[in-house]
């Protein structure tokens, strides 16, 4: 067995034999997520004790106080146990008995788990459950969010953040990337060629030879993803070479943006092209693992109360950006089943997306681009 002490190894080369790179995405941040939950709460991530995957699952379920229905669905909380189970299999890992120091059972094979697991089944509702439903954001709710977010940041830690969940918010908002393919990009995806700004989806998805998709470009600087992008990256790449100090002072004083800067790419000097395009951890702190998806959410929905503070945040999230994206292909008259092919969507639902601000009926409720 490996010894519990070495230091855990790097998610890429963990997962890298999971059988398609949706599955490896998925299962590296849910790992990172664990590994960041287990730190918060001074246990350790691997090995971890069955005690330590039961109360991760427990809290992960998310159990309403007034209702007793957990708010996070079956199939997540089943997706984290596989993949702590799948981490722990690939390390070969089992925690040692408290006492005597003995290895225990492995936490695969402990029925602890399973009795616990099927616990949390029975807490969600017997009746089939309602697809949740998804809000679109639109750009005009994206641009109030992003001119309040730069009007609110007064200081450079709230300025690194403003450039962060902007860039975070527009690329898939103006591209139409997934929640988490946008949290898994590395530096290298995200590339200017032809006078035009593409990212590459072939590592993140199973269609190997899927072409780059292109990021739109906006007259307007608030919403242009690429100048999000570039200011965002310029922090990256102050931190990597000049560190927390770097950062400071490039943020020190805050500075309209009044044109594009997105014209070149800036140099690199300190990324490398596998480094996160966004990393977890703190502004003057960052981590090599990348922002989880539920992160993501939590930046949009924060950046969305701060522009509407009475909205109801329900059905908003990280996934409401592509529906805004494609929710504004199909006002602007594009071809929506050329669109959905170009970003690999199999099947779309038209009228779901504009069943909140489109009340009257579509022709063609359910597309299909296959």
């Amino acid at each position: 067995m490996t010894d519990y002490r070495t230091p855990l190894p790097d998610p890429t080369a963990l997962f890298a034999d999971c059988k398609t790179p949706r599955t490896r995405l998925s299962y590296t941040g849910r790992w990172s997520y664990f590994i960041d939950w287990c730190s918060s709460h001074d246990v350790a991530a691997a090995p971890a004790t069955s005690t330590t995957v039961i109360r991760y699952l427990w809290a992960r379920t998310d159990i309403d106080p007034t209702t007793g229905v957990p708010r996070r669905a079956r199939s997540t909380v089943r997706g984290d146990y596989a993949a702590i189970i799948y981490a722990h299999r690939r390390m070969d890992r089992t925690s040692p008995d408290p006492t005597t120091g003995a290895p225990t059972i492995p936490i695969w094979a402990d029925h602890r788990i399973q009795d616990a697991l099927n616990e949390i089944d029975r807490q969600y509702p017997t009746d089939a459950e309602p697809e949740p439903s998804v809000r679109p954001l639109r750009a005009d709710h994206l641009k109030h969010m992003i001119v309040t977010a730069r009007t609110n940041a007064a200081t450079w830690e709230e300025r690194a953040m403003e450039r962060r969940d902007t860039a975070l918010i527009l690329l898939p908002a103006m591209s139409g990337l997934t929640g988490r393919e946008s949290v898994q990009l590395q530096i290298a995806e995200v590339h200017r060629a032809r006078q035009q700004w593409w990212i590459r989806v072939d590592r993140m998805r199973s269609q190997t030879k899927q072409a780059p998709i292109a990021i739109c470009h906006h007259t307007d600087v608030h919403l242009c993803a690429p100048c999000a992008w570039v200011r965002w990256l310029e922090v990256l790449d102050t931190h990597a070479t000049r560190q927390r100090h770097g950062v400071i002072r490039l943020l020190a004083r805050g500075h309209e943006q009044r044109w594009h800067v997105c014209k070149r790419r800036p140099a690199i000097h300190g990324l490398t092209v596998d480094s996160p395009c966004f990393p977890g951890g703190t502004t003057g702190r960052f981590r090599e693992r990348h922002l989880t998806e539920y992160t993501a959410t939590r930046a949009v929905r924060r950046r969305l109360a701060a522009a509407y503070p009475d909205i109801d945040q329900t059905g908003y999230g990280v996934r409401s950006l592509r529906a805004g994206y494609l929710a504004d292909a199909i006002d602007a008259g594009h071809d929506i089943r050329q669109t959905a092919k170009n970003l690999g969507i199999a099947s779309l639902n038209v009228d779901a997306l504009h069943r909140f601000d489109h009340p009257h009926d579509t022709e063609d409720d359910h597309v299909h681009t296959r």
